[in-house]
C-alpha cells in the first residue's frame, strides 16, 4: 500500500469507501495503520536534521507564516516520541486560530511518516 491505494469518481467516493472497509473487514483486503509504520523513517539523528533543515527553510521562505513551523513540530513530536504524541501535539495546537489548516494537519499527520 501506498500513499494513493485507489481512486474514485465524487458520484462514487462513499461506495468505494465503504466497500474498501468491508474489504478490510472481511479480510479481502489488507489493513496497515499507516501511522505506526517506520520502516521508511531515517535514523533518528538523520530525521532530525531533516527537520531542522525544514524548520530553516520554513523560516527563510516564509517568514511571517506560523503554520509550516507548526506542521514541523508536530512531525518532529510524532518522529522523537511516538504517533500518538504527534497526534496529540496537533490538539494541543488546535487552539490556534487557524483552523482550517489545524484539518489539513490531523489528515497529514497519518502519513507523515511516509514523506520521511
Amino acid at each position: 500500500m501506498g500513499l494513493v491505494d485507489g481512486l474514485a469518481s465524487p458520484d462514487d467516493l462513499v461506495k468505494a469507501a465503504r466497500q474498501w472497509a468491508l474489504d478490510i473487514v472481511g479480510h479481502r483486503r489488507p489493513w496497515i495503520a499507516s501511522l505506526y509504520k517506520t520502516d521508511k523513517l531515517e535514523p533518528l539523528g538523520e530525521a532530525l536534521e531533516i527537520l531542522k533543515f525544514a524548520r530553516a527553510q520554513a523560516r527563510k521562505r516564509a517568514p511571517n507564516l506560523h503554520h509550516p513551523l507548526v506542521c514541523i513540530d508536530v512531525i518532529e513530536a510524532g518522529v522523537v516520541d511516538g504517533p500518538r504524541a504527534g497526534l496529540w501535539k496537533v490538539v494541543s495546537v488546535s487552539s490556534i486560530p487557524f483552523r482550517p489548516f489545524i484539518l489539513l494537519l490531523q489528515n497529514f499527520v497519518t502519513f507523515s511518516f511516509d514523506l520521511l
